[in-house]
């Protein structure tokens, strides 16, 4: 019984450790098709650069036949670029705050309430909550 137990334990072993190695080498291959695949699209933009015009003059379409690439798939590449280059503001906020009005901070309190009451099941608690809360939302420590 010792014997089937220590050769159990070796095995357990070596195939953890070979499971450790191969997640790692896995890791290792999707940074280099994550990086092979920016190289790609950072390529085929330069390219669509250089070869498209606009109406039928440009080589484009031509240039994607004779190497047998998808269309739909260069364009994604390229476009996958564009928005490396130029990312999207619009969601970005621009203007200051304002200051929320007493209704939506009673909204606030009472979205927040069956989540807490749950959690907070002494005053003290909810005390030291409160001034917790209090410490991370001060506004000279907000950046």
């Amino acid at each position: 019984m010792e014997n089937e137990i220590s050769e159990l334990w070796s095995s357990q072993k070596t195939k953890t450790t070979a499971l450790r190695r191969s997640r790692q080498k896995l890791d290792n291959t999707r940074e280099e098709l994550d990086l092979a695949k920016a190289k790609l699209a950072e390529h085929l933009y330069r390219y669509k650069q250089l070869l498209s015009k606009p109406g039928r003059g440009g080589r484009w379409m031509d240039f994607l036949r004779e190497v047998d690439f998808p269309r739909a798939t260069a364009d994604r590449y390229v476009l996958k670029h564009e928005r490396f280059l130029s990312p999207k503001t619009a969601n970005r906020l621009t203007e200051a705050t304002s200051t929320p009005t007493h209704e939506q901070i009673v909204g606030l309190v009472k979205k927040l309430k069956p989540k807490i009451v749950g959690v907070l099941t002494t005053t003290e608690a909810l005390a030291q909550f409160v001034a917790e809360l209090s410490k991370a939302l001060d506004p000279a420590t907000i950046s």
